[in-house]
């Protein structure tokens, strides 16, 4: 080619870069399908959050009984404050308590026991910063005869009862359920 001859080109050939073209940019890689590795990932959550949710039910349902005792104690508390006969509320108190030691199956040889001998024995078994209160006069005064001896001390013996039995409940340590495993 002779030198006039380049000249009558277009322009556009003599530029060897003007027949590049632009460069395209890969399209997004998408997350769906997962791979294998999430799916097993996935499958590993969903089975540790099924196992937690039951184990949390699990243990819910266990604590039932300590519940239903601790909100009977607390209605026993309110009728000695409104001035019920202490007598019967001090009995519906032991009775409670021997319920949570027949439920709570550490405690159930104790159930059998007379008022007395049964607050020694969850004393000794759930030794709680604070203790069930014993004075055996009163509770046999109480519980054992017709007329019993002064209901002003034995007022104030029933509400100091149901009130360590509110707080002994709330501190005892959790059953072991049937199978051996908490």
């Amino acid at each position: 080619m002779t030198p006039a001859q380049t000249n009558s080109l277009p322009l556009a050939s003599q530029d060897p870069l003007a027949a590049l073209r632009d460069l395209v940019a890969p399209t997004a890689v998408s997350w769906w399908p997962l791979a294998p590795g999430w799916w097993l990932l996935i499958a590993v959550l969903l089975a540790a959050l099924g196992y937690t949710g039951w184990w949390l039910w699990r243990r819910y349902r266990a604590r039932q009984y300590l519940r239903e005792a601790r909100a009977l104690l607390a209605a026993i508390g309110e009728q000695l404050q409104a001035g019920q006969p202490a007598p019967a509320l001090l009995a519906e108190t032991i009775e409670v308590l021997r319920r949570v030691a027949l439920q709570h199956g550490d405690l159930a040889p104790a159930t059998g026991l007379s008022a007395e001998p049964l607050l020694n024995a969850l004393n000794r078994a759930h030794p709680a910063k604070t203790a069930l209160p014993v004075d055996p006069a009163l509770l046999e005064s109480a519980l054992y005869t017709a007329q019993p001896a002064s209901t002003d001390h034995l007022t104030a013996y029933a509400q100091a009862l149901c009130g360590a039995a509110q707080q002994w409940s709330s501190t005892l340590p959790q059953r072991i359920p049937p199978g051996g495993r908490r």
